[in-house]
């Protein structure tokens, strides 16, 4: 079945329509619904099972209602909601401290073309964990991928998210993520898109306990015709909250990007801060790269930054190594390595870590 999406990754506050920045909009997508999905599987170490529960009915502990307001694109939406053929309820019990990663893996193959995932987490009073998922293809042919995650932080709860996604070239990527915290929480959180043909991608979180803490760090790679759209959102609602976004991405061949980044100070944030930035590495006079960073204040007593950088690769920087013996493509290769490193390196578990980095290389070195 093939669909029209509109208003995907719709911007909080619009800019002028012909820059055709505001939302993304694609003519014709290819779904697979009604279709089981059997490759899932979940790691939770043997130490940590008496810590978490499966498939609980989160009503019971969270209010679903704090995630009705978010704006999301309807048919994405109503595709999770709906026709998901993955639901997983993670409850990360109080006052427990995790000692490995909760790890969500998902492999696309021709038995399992599509996921649908509909995902809620709810990590409850000073617990400590670790939670990653793993989106990757074992075939050339296409894949569908659409996932919905609510994730809800109580108070005083440190949570690491992590997210890895990287399937083949001719897939369809779609990943909504809908955050809340509660006071004196903090969430960190990783993203790295590295497949498919069109990766859509959107973090919404509120900040509504005082002093809780959201920080976001990216990283992606983009090559051929491939579309990367990236909506994060962070509202902070309560006082002395604290958040930043961080985003470091490559583009080559004719790949397409846009990065539309809002912090938004809403009426009683105050001694809130907030800082946000991109830096964008081209490799391709043919590419595209638009980025929206947004600032909105409606309190006074707040501190906001924001930043973004669009360029080649420092001349300085590679002659300095082509002088220490590296050729051309040896020298690039180091310095875009170099710039994802600071944020693959606070991924802890080894595995995961030199996984992305060998990706990232393959893709570098021309091996798909």
């Amino acid at each position: 079945m093939n669909i029209k999406l509109n208003k995907v990754n719709e911007i909080p506050v619009k800019t002028y329509r012909w820059l055709k920045v505001n939302e993304l909009n694609l003519s014709e997508v290819e779904v697979i619904l009604d279709t089981e999905y059997k490759a899932h599987t979940l790691r939770v170490s043997d130490n940590d099972l008496d810590k978490v529960e499966l498939n609980r009915d989160l009503s019971e502990v969270m209010d679903l209602n704090k995630f009705k307001d978010v704006r999301l694109s309807e048919e994405l939406k109503d595709i999770s909601e709906k026709n998901a053929n993955s639901k997983s309820c993670l409850y990360i019990k109080a006052d427990k401290k995790l000692e490995e990663p909760i790890i969500f893996n998902y492999e696309l193959n021709n038995d399992n073309p599509s996921l649908i995932d509909n995902n809620i987490i709810f990590a409850d009073k000073n617990c400590e964990s670790t939670i990653i998922f793993k989106y990757s293809s074992k075939t050339n042919e296409y894949n569908f991928h659409n996932c919905l995650s609510k994730i809800y932080i109580a108070e005083g709860a440190k949570v690491k998210l992590i997210k890895v996604q990287n399937l083949n070239d001719a897939s369809n990527h779609f990943d909504l993520n809908l955050i809340h915290l509660e006071r004196d929480s903090k969430l960190d959180i990783i993203s790295v898109e590295i497949g498919s043909k069109n990766s859509c991608t959107q973090y919404n979180s509120v900040l509504e306990g005082e002093n809780s803490n959201c920080d976001l760090k990216s990283v992606y790679y983009a090559d051929k015709d491939r579309i990367i759209d990236i909506n994060y959102i962070i509202n902070h609602i309560a006082r002395r909250t604290n958040s930043s976004i961080d985003a470091k991405g490559v583009l080559d061949n004719t790949a397409k990007k846009v990065f539309r980044g809002t912090i938004d100070f809403k009426k009683g944030a105050i001694k809130s801060e907030a800082k946000e930035s991109e830096h964008v590495i081209l490799l391709s006079d043919k590419v595209k790269s638009d980025s929206i960073p947004l600032l909105l204040c409606s309190e006074d007593d707040v501190v906001g930054s924001h930043s973004a950088s669009v360029g080649k690769i420092d001349e300085y920087k590679l002659f300095y190594l082509m002088s220490r013996g590296f050729n051309e493509k040896e020298a690039k290769k180091l310095i875009i390595e170099g710039s994802f490193s600071n944020i693959i390196n606070e991924i802890s578990d080894e595995d995961l870590k030199e996984e992305i980095m060998d990706n990232i290389k393959r893709r570098l070195e021309g091996d798909k």
